[in-house]
């Protein structure tokens, strides 16, 4: 059995596709509780962008790579990292080689559980941010502790912060029948929704 169909949603959906392909608009991070579908808005909305105008990048923050330095977007930056650099020379060579590998295209970084990322990524994160030609998009977990460099991301007005609600019951009730392959009576709908 493969994953379901992506179901519901619709509004949330056009507003993370429009904060990341649209001229002139700003990022979004979307927060939420655990098990809300933060991860697969993000993944659907992503999937929906075109690689040929855009250069986009998907990485998902963990506590394994939390410690490490760019852990958290070890799978976006080059594998050939200079050695012997400051640290804000690392900075640097890192925002430069992710415009080089852009090649010219607007860059759109798509990270999950931003909340995760390590300061050095989190700082990168913010710096792609305020470049020309680049958004960020994300999820984070509600009440979670975020690295300063990804705070300062709206209070630097340089993405939207949205928390993403429960899905509607009439959205559930189409998942349920996704998942079921078949109707699901209205009573039973709402009461797994509750």
């Amino acid at each position: 059995m493969g994953p379901w169909s992506f179901v519901g949603r619709t509004a949330e959906l056009n507003r993370l596709i429009a904060a990341a392909t649209d001229e002139g608009a700003r990022g979004l991070i979307y927060s939420g509780t655990a098990g809300i579908g933060k991860s697969r808005l993000l993944r659907e909305g992503v999937a929906t962008i075109d690689t040929d105008r855009y250069a986009v990048w998907g990485a998902s923050a963990n506590i394994a790579t939390a410690g490490l330095p760019f852990g958290g977007l070890a799978q976006v930056l080059p594998a050939d990292q200079p050695a012997g650099l400051s640290p804000a020379g690392m900075l640097r060579w890192a925002v430069e080689a992710l415009h080089q590998q852009a090649a010219g295209r607007p860059i759109v970084l798509a990270i999950d559980d931003v909340h995760l990322l390590d300061a050095s990524s989190a700082t990168l994160v913010y710096l792609v941010a305020r470049s020309e030609q680049a958004t960020v998009v994300g999820t984070l977990r509600s009440g979670e502790q975020v690295p300063l460099p990804i705070r300062a991301l709206w209070t630097d007005d340089l993405v939207d912060l949205a928390e993403l609600a429960p899905m509607a019951v009439d959205d559930v009730a189409n998942l349920l029948a996704e998942m079921l392959d078949g109707p699901v009576d209205s009573p039973s709908a709402e009461r797994l929704w509750r």
